[in-house]
């Protein structure tokens, strides 16, 4: 630092501070205000002429087109949610607009899951505050409820905008429609039972219509959460829990048309999970024997669908040769093989038979 100086920078005049002034300052100085704009504001009491809109010439680049588009779609979704209930219905029925015209119902693609993501929100906001707002008048809930039904039902009946929904959207979606068919305020409400039916018959368009793979992700994923739970009391959590298990049953007759669509890889590393989070052991302790006898029956579905090559679509679980599901596989081969084996020579020996009583 020695024999360093700091350069020296002249401030202009005008951005110096009068420090003489300021340290005499004996609260004599005087500020003067500055003038102000008089406005005349009676004009603003006086009609406004609204201009006439006119007609502006569709942009010959759809890139433009459908970012408009879009954008309006987000807006409008984005009012799904709102805690306004009148608002929620508004938007809920410009969307059911679009989803009622085959031309315009795809204008929706890749929306599809902000849009259920919004109506799994309203949901929650039905169940958990509407509901129990005296001052709403249950009619509106009602008619809520419908339009929310009503859109989905619409969106799960057009197979190409419902196998957008993914595995995660789709937990949330089936976990709301059981919470409303459960609760019992539904009931008191006068058209309650109809909103109810209305539930069962979207439940069933939902297994049909979504992407195969991501809806039997999403059952497995809440069965494991509804055998897991602990903070429902125990009635409900049964309730739940049957709910599941019947949407499986469901879905596994549908399974030999779905399989080859189906990412096999995928549903058994679910099932790897679920076996390793409830195992065997832990299953067999559980009052019911139903979620046991549903893996069981769903896993001898897919290995009598796929034959030995099922072994070949454990490529996503690691460590496979610990896992149980692999030794449960290798059994219900074993048994297969053992079974078409035993059925084969029973089938030579009748046509040995017949070969000598000729």
């Amino acid at each position: 630092m020695g024999g360093h100086q700091e350069p020296s920078h002249t401030i202009p005049r005008e951005f110096q501070l009068d420090l003489d002034e300021i340290e005499n300052d004996n609260g004599t100085v005087r500020c003067e205000m500055p003038a102000l704009v008089q406005h005349k504001l009676d004009e603003i009491f006086e009609p406004v002429l609204i201009p006439e809109p006119k007609i502006r010439a569709v942009s010959p680049h759809f890139d433009d087109m459908h970012s408009t588009t879009a954008s309006t779609i987000n807006f409008v979704i984005s009012q799904v949610a709102s805690g306004d209930i009148y608002t929620s219905i508004q938007a809920l029925g410009q969307i059911d607009e679009v989803l009622r015209q085959e031309d315009k119902a795809e204008a929706m693609s890749g929306h599809i899951d902000q849009f259920l993501i919004a109506t799994f929100r309203q949901l929650c906001l039905v169940y958990n505050t509407h509901m129990a707002d005296e001052r709403l008048d249950k009619d509106d809930i009602v008619r809520l409820y419908s339009c929310i039904i009503g859109n989905m039902i619409s969106l799960f009946q057009m197979e190409s905008l419902a196998r957008e929904a993914s595995t995660g959207v789709l937990k949330d979606l089936m976990h709301g429609l059981i919470t409303l068919m459960l609760d019992c305020r539904v009931e008191d409400l006068e058209e309650g039972q109809q909103v109810v039916r209305s539930v069962n018959l979207l439940v069933i368009k939902v297994l049909e219509k979504s992407d195969q793979t991501n809806i039997l992700s999403a059952l497995l994923l809440l069965l494991q959460d509804s055998l897991l739970a602990t903070a429902s009391s125990p009635k409900f959590s049964e309730l739940v829990m049957k709910f599941y298990l019947q949407c499986l049953w469901r879905m596994i007759p549908l399974l030999p048309e779905a399989i080859n669509n189906i990412n096999l890889d995928r549903i058994l590393l679910d099932i790897h999970n679920f076996m390793r989070v409830l195992p065997k052991e832990k299953l067999k302790q559980h009052k019911s024997e139903l979620p046991m006898r549903t893996l069981k029956t769903l896993l001898h579905t897919l290995c009598k669908l796929k034959g030995p090559m099922i072994m070949d679509h454990l490529s996503m679980i690691e460590n496979k040769h610990e896992s149980e599901l692999e030794s449960h596989l290798l059994r219900v081969m074993k048994h297969s093989m053992d079974g078409a084996s035993s059925k084969s020579d029973k089938e030579t020996e009748k046509g040995a038979s017949r070969t000598e009583s000729c």
